[in-house]
């Protein structure tokens, strides 16, 4: 069988917008705007990240699209990932909390140091303060030359340098153990989140998603359906990464902040929803509440 243009442009029509608004979506979006180890993505490796993010976000959906081809169960664990995402979501939610807490303390104290009224709050002194004098006395500092020379010269730290002996000339290395337990950079952990980040979460919010959904009742059989899916992916993928660049760059951090904590605790609640209903765990309150409404429209009925 040859290769089927209207089945390609069904399904990268399909996929593209079945994506747009979704919970896939909006995690590419945030995750594109905000990075949970650094804060909001305003430094000068924020457009390579950017890009770490699109790559991220599409290799879960190519995943994603290998395990609906090659899966016997196309749900496969999809309980688990929306009690997974639920929880990452709920712990990003929390730590985005806590970033716009203190961009909102960045702010006042930025506002306070422009008042007079507020200098002092600020921790910086208003323009009709005057300078107290300086005490006469012991300042609480100890006179550092005169007690570094009591210090014994085997105290000092020996300088490495390389040592002659009767054999040779011996080099001084470095313990290995000193350079490989150096604590990493908060922009390379960064980085590496970037990649890492949306591949395990944009794959767990994947569960019961519009876009998966939409493909597990199409199905993806042929190199047409399969190849328009991932090129419908990667174009609703590419715009969601654009609009958390945009995102980013049109708000200030605090109410960049607020949004994403939004965001992510609103999104916990839906991956938690979702999550007890494919369970079946909420069956019984919506019985519950299917009874009660019935018994109120009864009794409206019966009175009029």
């Amino acid at each position: 069988m040859g290769f089927d243009a209207a089945l390609f442009g069904s399904s990268i029509l399909r996929t593209s917008i079945g994506q747009l608004g979704s919970k896939t979506f909006f995690v590419s979006a945030i995750l594109t705007a905000w990075c949970p180890w650094e804060g909001p993505r305003s430094h000068e490796d924020g457009g390579f990240q950017m890009l770490l993010v699109l790559l991220g976000a599409y290799l879960a959906w190519v995943i994603r699209v290998m395990l609906l081809i090659y899966a016997t169960d196309k749900t496969w664990q999809f309980a688990a990932c929306d009690g997974l995402s639920c929880f990452c979501f709920l712990i990003l939610g929390l730590r985005a909390r806590s970033d716009l807490a203190g961009c909102d303390a960045r702010d006042l104290r930025a506002r306070l140091r422009y008042t007079p009224s507020g200098a002092d709050a600020a921790g910086g002194t208003a323009d009709g303060d005057v300078e107290k004098p300086k005490e006469v006395g012991w300042t609480g500092e100890w006179n550092t030359a005169a007690f570094g020379a009591i210090l014994p010269s085997v105290l000092q730290p020996e300088p490495r340098e390389p040592r002659s002996t009767q054999y040779g000339t011996a080099e001084q290395y470095a313990s290995s153990d000193g350079v490989l337990s150096s604590k990493l950079s908060d922009r390379t952990m960064s980085t590496a989140l970037a990649l890492v980040a949306p591949l395990v979460l944009v794959f767990l919010a994947q569960a019961d998603d519009r876009a998966t959904t939409l493909l597990v009742q199409t199905g993806v059989d042929g190199a047409d359906v399969v190849c328009g899916a991932l090129m419908g992916l990667m174009l609703s993928t590419f715009v969601s990464v654009f609009f958390g660049m945009v995102m980013e760059r049109a708000l200030v951090d605090s109410r960049l902040m607020f949004t994403v904590s939004f965001a992510l605790l609103t999104l916990s609640f839906v991956s938690l929803t979702q999550a007890l209903l494919y369970l079946d765990a909420a069956r019984p309150v919506l019985d519950i509440a299917k009874g009660k409404t019935v018994a109120l429209l009864t009794m409206i009925g019966g009175g009029s």
